[in-house]
């Protein structure tokens, strides 16, 4: 209302518009890839709202707008983080997102094994980091762990090893060979006749 030497006008409204303080939520805060590349992150926030990307938690550079960003090149770890704007309302802090560099397992295999005749035998890796995965020749998963138990086996069979951690793979599998040994045969029975006190020579092929 304004008032003018005592004189007052009428009344007018006055709108004041209220917008909510926005959030930024995502699914996961930590992004993992091999040896180095992008990643795609990804966030939501309410209806209405914008998130803006930042390479810092505080001032920085904008560096994309969106729910999704796609990082440069990184060949080493990096954080990133979301903001949201509502109208010009911003989130009360902005979401650190890191991008982890995970360098690729290796695996360090046991000595090849053996068993006599047909049967199973244990099978072990060492991972340098993650856990084993193992595959017979045709590709097959047959189980996982530092040690588990073969098939049954009843020739010569090649097992491979492979090193698994937070998704990166060994860049090759590593090949742990089976020997099966035939079991000897002691010969056929023999009969052999002494007498009492007296002793006998005992002789058996093999």
């Amino acid at each position: 209302q304004a008032n003018t030497n005592g004189c007052l006008s009428s009344i007018a409204p006055a709108v004041v518009n209220v917008s909510q303080q926005p959030v930024v939520n995502t699914n996961t805060t930590t992004y993992y890839i091999c040896e180095e590349g992008t990643a795609t992150i990804t966030g939501t926030t309410t209806s209405g709202s914008t998130i803006n990307w930042y390479d810092a938690a505080t001032g920085g550079t904008l560096l994309g707008t969106g729910t999704t960003f796609t990082t440069p090149y990184l060949t080493q770890s990096a954080t990133y983080y979301a903001e949201a704007d509502n109208s010009g309302c911003i989130s009360a802090g902005r979401l650190a997102i890191a991008v982890i560099i995970v360098p690729l397992p290796t695996v360090t295999a046991a000595p090849a094994a053996s068993v006599c005749g047909e049967g199973t035998t244990q099978l072990t890796a060492t991972p340098s980091s993650g856990t084993i995965n193992w595959y017979d020749s045709n590709d097959n998963l047959i189980g996982t762990g530092n040690t588990i138990t073969s098939p049954v086996v009843t020739t010569d069979t090649t097992f491979y090893a492979e090193a698994v951690n937070n998704g990166c793979t060994s860049a090759a599998k590593t090949a742990v060979p089976v020997t099966v040994n035939p079991v000897p045969d002691a010969g056929p029975d023999e009969s052999v006749t002494f007498c009492a006190n007296g002793s006998a020579e005992l002789d058996a092929g093999v």
